[in-house]
């Protein structure tokens, strides 16, 4: 039985996304490129840069119409970190973590009032956070110390996260706490938490290596009451909406990888055109195509889903001849298996 598909490949893009994909590009360079080098040294976004990302709807690209987002779709949202990575991988950090995780999030288990209220915020005006992480929870994400108690019609948030992106920018926050420490993984519940709540800080930012006009902050809670009609999701369900959020965020992750990528190489092929050996106004030399052509190959082989090839040897494939009456030198280490292992040796004649 011959079964036959009339949909296009996953590869190739349709008309509509491949006009989003180059309006972002357009917008990513004009904007948001020569800012770049700037933003980083000063490791903060510029004042200006935010408004036109929400004028762009790049903030809430899957929101629907309805409540103010742009209606496009989550591979959308991956374009856009794509092309918005290529000019400051900063600023695809920020795109990505609205779309891919909080207004996912949102959208996904949120009340219908819930969705009303908070999604049509951050289509507009407010950026968004979302708070896992903890001190003591890195590699176990679930082992959660951040405590909310329930308390009449409220939950009293104690505790602190960390190292928690758009931190400082955002005014929204969704935050996971456990309400029943002896339930493990079954206590942590969502919450949405407002800069504006009192109770709530921010604590420590970050100077970090790379990526810097990204905020990366700790967060207070010192009784930092939650009315309930801000649990996302149901009570101690928590770790499902993690899960899954993570999961498609790490796609917006890989997504921001191949537009550095794609800078990179760039950046690379530019100056491999550009330059000069010893005041000659040769092309460059066959090194440094075919280390191009290699990175082209891999950032293709990422963009379509598809394994990445072995690396080539630069090298001629021609193995070398040892002269005859050589002697293969004796390993310098130390350590007495790695004497063992190193033997002399004469060439032979051949026969």
């Amino acid at each position: 039985m011959t079964v036959t598909s009339t949909g296009a490949p996953l590869t190739v893009l349709t008309e509509d996304e491949a006009l989003f994909r180059d309006g972002v590009s357009e917008f990513a360079q004009a904007e948001i490129a020569p800012r770049a080098r700037a933003m980083d040294a000063a490791g903060r976004y510029d004042e200006d840069l935010l408004p036109k990302l929400f004028e762009m709807g790049l903030m809430g690209i899957d929101i629907p119409a309805s409540l103010g987002g742009a209606g496009g779709t989550f591979f959308q949202s991956c374009l856009a970190v794509e092309q918005i990575s290529r000019a400051d991988a900063a600023v695809g950090v920020l795109v990505d973590v609205q779309n891919t995780l909080v207004n996912n999030a949102i959208a996904k288990y949120g009340t219908s009032e819930q969705k009303s209220r908070y999604l049509a915020r951050t289509a507009a005006d407010t950026v968004a956070s979302y708070c896992l992480s903890e001190a003591g929870s890195g590699s176990d994400a679930f082992a959660l110390q951040c405590r909310a108690v329930p308390k009449g019609d409220r939950f009293v948030l104690d505790g602190h996260k960390m190292w928690i992106t758009n931190a400082a920018e955002a005014g929204l926050f969704l935050v996971f706490a456990t309400v029943d420490p002896s339930a493990g993984y079954k206590g942590i519940t969502a919450f949405l938490v407002l800069k504006s709540d009192a109770g709530f800080s921010l604590g420590k930012r970050e100077d970090k290596l790379g990526i810097r006009a990204s905020s990366t902050c700790e967060l207070l809670f010192e009784g930092c009451a939650i009315p309930s009609d801000r649990v996302v999701g149901q009570i101690g369900r928590g770790y499902k909406i993690a899960i899954e959020t993570l999961n498609e965020g790490r796609i917006g992750i890989g997504a921001q990888m191949l537009g550095v990528a794609q800078a990179a190489l760039d950046a690379a092929v530019r100056y491999a055109s550009s330059r000069r050996c010893a005041s000659s106004s040769r092309t460059p030399r066959r090194g440094s195509r075919r280390r191009a052509c290699w990175s082209t190959t891999r950032r293709a082989c990422g963009t379509r889903g598809s394994p990445s090839p072995r690396r080539p040897r630069w090298r001629s494939c021609t193995p070398r001849r040892r002269p005859s009456g050589s002697r293969r030198r004796r390993s310098r280490c130390s350590a007495g298996t790695a004497t063992r292992r190193s033997t002399r040796w004469r060439s032979s004649t051949a026969t």
